[in-house]
C-alpha cells in the first residue's frame, strides 16, 4: 500500500486531474488502480501508466480546500529486486470555468510543506 498526503495552497476544483509520477520500478499490470482517500474527494479508480510510472486521479465532489490534508491509497506491486527510494513528483491540471485547463508544473514531492502557486 501506498500512502501520499497532500495539501495545497489553493483550492482544486473538481473535474481537476492530479498526477503522481516516478512511481517506477512497479510490476503492477492493467491500465488502472484502486484508489482511496480519507476524504472521498478522489475518483476510486485512477489511471495507472506502468511504463512510466504515473498515476492520474481525477478531483471530485466540492473540491480539494486549501490547507486541507488529503490522504490517498493505492497498491502498486513492487518487483522482486531491492529498490532505491523514488523521487516522485505532483503535477496538477486544474481546471477552470473560465480559463479552461490550467496545469502547475510539477514539483518534487518531500516531507515538508513545498510552495504551490506560491503559497506554502
Amino acid at each position: 500500500v501506498m500512502t501520499v498526503t497532500l495539501s495545497f495552497s489553493t483550492d482544486i476544483p473538481a473535474g481537476s486531474l492530479l498526477t503522481l509520477e516516478g512511481l517506477t520500478g512497479s510490476v503492477t499490470a492493467g491500465a488502472t488502480v484502486a484508489v482511496r482517500s480519507d476524504s472521498g474527494l478522489f475518483v476510486t479508480v485512477g489511471a495507472w501508466d506502468s511504463v512510466n510510472g504515473k498515476l492520474v486521479v481525477t478531483v471530485t465532489g466540492d473540491g480539494l480546500a486549501a490547507y486541507d490534508p488529503h490522504v490517498l491509497e493505492f497498491d502498486l506491486e513492487h518487483d522482486t529486486g531491492v529498490s532505491a527510494g523514488k523521487d516522485v513528483m505532483v503535477e496538477v491540471a486544474v481546471v477552470d470555468p473560465v480559463l479552461g485547463w490550467l496545469p502547475i508544473d510539477p514539483i518534487a514531492m518531500g516531507g515538508d510543506a513545498i510552495a504551490i502557486l506560491g503559497h506554502a
